[in-house]
């Protein structure tokens, strides 16, 4: 089972059919308001694999967030904890999308999908992460105990 992170607005349909996989829904926001994590306030303690949004949510968390924050802001607090981020967007804004994630310098661990893409390539990111946290697993055992690598 993974942990996904969402914000308000997420595709519906797609949480559904992650629930049912089996996965664990974190709902995420910008407000400590008791029900949702605060995106800004993601670490690596949070074990989070994946955070789903948006592209407006992620403008208009950064924007209550403080007046200088940036998108690229929310999406590098992702990146320190080492969690992948999918945009969800239409067809029409898709490349519109990419290039504001590339130009802001934050495309790694990004991924711009959209609506009916959402399933298929969440899966492929959690079977890529989910192998990379075993590789890690791993390595970090094998070092603490003196055996492997």
């Amino acid at each position: 089972m993974s942990r996904i992170g969402y914000l308000k607005g997420t595709d519906l349909e797609a949480l559904d059919q992650l629930a049912l996989r089996g996965e664990e829904l974190i709902p995420l926001g910008s407000e400590k308001n008791g029900y949702s994590k605060n995106l800004f306030d993601i670490t690596r303690f949070d074990r989070i694999d994946l955070v789903l949004t948006r592209f407006f949510r992620l403008k208009q968390l950064a924007q209550r967030y403080g007046s200088s924050a940036t998108v690229a802001d929310a999406l590098m607090r992702c990146q320190e904890a080492g969690v992948e981020v999918m945009i969800v967007t239409g067809p029409r804004s898709r490349e519109s999308t990419k290039e504001i994630i590339e130009t802001q310098g934050v495309e790694d661990n990004v991924k711009v999908v959209t609506t009916g893409e959402i399933v298929d390539e969440v899966e492929n990111v959690l079977d890529r992460t989910t192998k990379r946290t075993k590789r890690n697993n791993y390595e970090y055992n094998s070092a603490k105990s003196g055996y492997g690598a």
